[in-house]
């Protein structure tokens, strides 16, 4: 699976975090556990716990936010290269082109979404003042950074997904 397919991917299940599930990282493959008694004994037992949990959230989302600023940079690169007057665009160009676009605007929407994951998970700590603030701080830096991200895009042309990539709860 492409790198960015697989990134996208694990930001969903986050996006996805419904009230009060925990997250389990400790494989590649993110997932969730319903909030009950055997959750807890089943996080102990595998040495998970909420620290880990958010480093690898801290992790995911600098990643896709870094990866998004990455691709935007190749465009306007491309679009630098195109106004010198060259030779018509290629094929492999404009797939190209289409595929940054895509991830551009999926990775958009998929942050928007994990908004609301981030909230689950902070309702799901509340107490724990330390990881409130942590998530708290994850969401403003994704929000200002998503901010820049989508001022970007509108300056390129890249249109942004307006619909949600989350399930309905």
């Amino acid at each position: 699976m492409h790198r960015h397919q697989q990134l996208l991917q694990r930001c969903r299940v986050i996006a996805n975090i419904r009230p009060f599930e925990k997250l389990s990282t400790t494989t590649d493959r993110l997932s969730t556990y319903p909030p009950s008694f055997i959750t807890t004994i089943q996080r102990y037992w595998c040495r998970e716990g909420r620290d880990q949990n958010l480093t690898v959230v801290e992790h995911l989302a600098m990643e896709l936010l870094t990866s998004i600023e990455h691709t935007l940079g190749d465009v306007q690169n491309r679009d630098d290269q195109s106004d010198d007057g060259g030779p018509a665009t290629d094929v492999k160009a404009h797939v190209q082109r289409n595929e940054n676009n895509v991830f551009i605007s999926e990775g958009a929407s998929v942050l928007k979404d994990m908004d609301g994951g981030l909230t689950h998970l902070k309702n799901t700590y509340a107490g724990d003042a330390a990881v409130e603030q942590r998530i708290l701080t994850l969401q403003r830096t994704i929000q200002g950074r998503l901010q820049s991200i989508e001022e970007l895009a509108h300056r390129f042309k890249i249109p942004l997904l307006v619909q949600k990539t989350q399930d309905v709860l």
